[in-house]
């Protein structure tokens, strides 16, 4: 039995109590799912802080060895740091906000509830908080090395013009895979929960 047959059961038996066994299946399958969850932000967030860790640190060191007039890169630096800051502060937020080992089987459905809300707005916004600071943080390094340096070599403004409209067209894809991540997985899954939750409570 899946997760959607059981969550069709509870609609369809709100009344009623759902046996021992069948209620221990639903457990183990919600947890399974939030188990997964979990997982798939935990190794986003990593993996997103240690690049920015990388980046920030190839920064940093290209505006050491360029002395005074590396200064615009310390700029660069800081937009990555931010970026990095951010995933760090989900990282404690989710150490935060997990439900302990003896937490019921409804406090577990509003924490998922509460995390993919909040996975919602980040993906919604990830523009501001995440593209928008690469972006600017990448255009100052290479106008400040003449896009030459840092593993550039834009000579001309028609090599200058595709390379950003490139960029800004990777950019704009990412937005709207999020999009559509959030169309359709994040608020299906909310639905299901707060379905289930309903069914829960009035089956109690």
């Amino acid at each position: 039995m899946n997760w959607d047959e059981l969550t069709d059961i509870w609609h369809h038996q709100p009344q009623e109590r759902v046996p021992e066994a069948q209620f221990e299946i639903l457990r183990k399958t919600f947890e399974k799912k939030s188990r997964r969850l979990a997982g798939v932000l935990f190794w986003r967030d990593l993996v997103e802080l240690l690049a920015a860790v990388f980046v920030t640190i190839s920064f940093g060191m290209a505006a050491i060895e360029r002395g005074k007039a590396g200064w615009p890169l310390w700029i660069s630096t800081v937009l990555v740091i931010w970026v990095a800051v951010s995933f760090l502060k989900e990282r404690v937020r989710a150490h935060r906000k997990k439900t302990g080992p003896h937490a019921s089987l409804l406090e577990k459905i509003d924490a998922d509830i509460a995390e993919l809300r909040h996975q919602r707005r980040i993906l919604l916004k990830v523009g501001t908080w995440y593209l928008g600071p690469l972006f600017l943080s990448w255009f100052i390094a290479m106008a400040s090395t003449r896009f030459h340096g840092l593993g550039g070599h834009l000579r001309t403004p028609f090599q200058m013009a595709a390379y950003f409209t490139g960029v800004l067209m990777l950019f704009w894809l990412i937005g709207k895979l999020n999009k559509r991540a959030v169309r359709k997985k994040i608020e299906p899954r909310i639905a299901d929960l707060v379905n289930l939750k309903d069914n829960l409570v009035a089956g109690n």
